[in-house]
């Protein structure tokens, strides 16, 4: 039964991770198509429009998203097919009402979002142009979630995969081809739509085949049920999107729109250490939720033990590369003119390190039924993120937006550490974790002395001290007994078993 749960959360955690990283990478290019061919204005001002919408975002879902993943694993469980069949249409139907009001008010108010937010009165057009792409988002997202609670998290990683393909083919075609300008990524957002079309159909013949043959339930306590958990995840995601957005808004305000580039320059370069959380989450989510279900307890426990040695091991070495090399990944990515957002670079890669471990307890306490605690700890923390950017931005600037994150997600690190041990008695494996970092450390002093001391290519040096100093890594983490042969063969037997 070990192995059955084993291989099913590291098979899911590495197909997610995988497609998740192609993900990544196309959202890079599309990143980088925009830094290259607009203005660092222009390209601030996109993120300063996508930031201030996301912040939206929540209200408009009341985290009925984060319940149709839980209930629908639940339901399936005891197959109570209606009670799937109504959970998508509540969440579809709220999702859809809610967006298209809060659409509608910002279509009418673009002007003044544009003359007092963006500062910029001459593209209110664009405000209006994103405005109807929220309007009819829902149906995706809809779908999305519901592959999550069915578990089908190879479908929802592709959808996510491809959502951003479409996204950079169309902004190059608009962009390069038809000289759109800014225009270009708010046009191109609107082919995502092609994705429901696609995947619903399969979705209903292939693993819901019954939608069309049981009859809904939709009634007052399905959606009390929903509402009461999405609430609570209401304010998980509110913080979420602070601590996403907020910084991007805020410096919007204060500063520039070059300061905005800058930064969004900086904060998707971690993304590949965040994406390692969001991955998390997701598999955790309602895998937790069916083992807490069957009373799992102690193989859940065990596997939150692993989680968190298997993913420093992985992430901390990629960590402290950005710490080191944060002017010339900057440069390669988005070039000279980003170089600015170097020291943001620094800081958010351990901000993000932090993050994948708060990203794991979350996960779980969602999971068995504690998201009211993980509500109230993300909303202190978001909170607090809030008055830190509000203090720090103006007197040390994008700096100070990047210190008020790490100081938040360290928070909630800690505190969730802390719910998690009350509840399910996870142990943390300090040794483990000090060896690592030890060893971490020493990857980075072999990097620096193999860099001074080759006079070669610059890609050169960097791919010679990466390989060396990896090499060291891994050979310390077995004479510090981190790692062990028999450890990797007997994680290997879970996952094949």
């Amino acid at each position: 039964m070990v192995e059955s749960y084993t291989k099913k959360a590291v098979r899911s955690t590495v197909t997610i991770f995988l497609v998740g990283v192609a993900s990544l990478g196309v959202s890079y290019l599309f990143r980088l198509l925009l830094a290259r061919n607009l203005s660092v204005a222009e390209y601030g001002l996109f993120y300063s429009i996508l930031s201030f919408f996301f912040v939206f975002v929540v209200i408009t879902r009341l985290g009925l998203g984060q319940a149709l993943v839980k209930y629908i694993s639940e339901f399936l469980v005891k197959k109570q097919y209606s009670n799937v069949k109504g959970s998508i249409i509540i969440t579809l139907l709220t999702h859809f009402i809610l967006s298209a009001i809060v659409g509608v008010i910002f279509i009418l108010i673009s002007g003044f979002l544009a003359t007092h937010y963006l500062k910029m009165p001459d593209y209110h057009y664009l405000i209006i142009l994103y405005a109807i792409y929220f309007i009819f988002f829902p149906f995706q997202s809809t779908l999305s979630y519901t592959f999550k609670g069915f578990q089908k998290m190879h479908y929802y990683s592709v959808m996510e995969l491809l959502q951003n393909v479409i996204v950079f083919v169309f902004t190059f075609l608009f962009l390069i081809v038809f000289n759109m300008g800014l225009k270009a990524p708010f046009v191109a957002h609107y082919f995502i739509f092609i994705l429901p079309i696609i995947f619903a159909p399969i979705f209903f013949k292939k693993h819901f085949p019954k939608f069309t043959k049981v009859k809904a339930t939709i009634t007052k306590p399905l959606f009390k049920k929903l509402t009461l958990f999405g609430v609570s995840m209401v304010i998980m995601s509110v913080s979420t999107v602070i601590f996403t957005n907020a910084d991007t808004i805020l410096i919007t305000f204060f500063l520039s729109l070059e300061d905005v580039g800058f930064y969004q320059a900086a904060f998707p370069t971690t993304k590949i250490l965040a994406n390692f959380s969001t991955t998390l989450l997701i598999v955790l989510l309602p895998l937790t939720s069916e083992l807490w279900a069957r009373k799992k307890i102690e193989i859940l426990r065990e596997g939150i033990k692993d989680l968190y040695k298997y993913v420093s091991l992985v992430l901390i070495p990629a960590c402290f590369t950005m710490i080191i090399f944060p002017d010339l990944i900057i440069r390669i990515l988005f070039g000279p003119a980003y170089e600015p957002a170097a020291n943001v670079l620094r800081i958010l890669a351990i901000a993000a390190l932090i993050n994948v471990s708060g990203g794991i307890n979350s996960g779980v306490l969602s999971g068995i039924g504690k998201h009211s605690i993980v509500g109230k700890i993300f909303l202190t923390a978001a909170v607090l993120n809030i008055v830190l950017n509000i203090i720090l931005i103006p007197i040390i600037g994008i700096e100070g937006a990047a210190i008020a994150t790490l100081i938040s997600f360290a928070i909630i690190s800690v505190w969730t550490f802390v719910s998690l041990k009350k509840s399910v008695g996870v142990k943390f494996d300090i040794r483990a974790l000090i060896y690592t970092l030890v060893s971490g450390v020493i990857f980075t002093a072999v990097i620096l002395i193999l860099k001074s001391s080759l006079h070669s290519n610059v890609w050169l040096e960097l791919s010679i001290s990466l390989i060396v100093a990896l090499v060291v890594y891994v050979l310390l983490l077995f004479i510090l007994r981190v790692l062990s042969l028999s450890e990797i063969k007997k994680l290997l037997h879970r996952i094949k078993s």
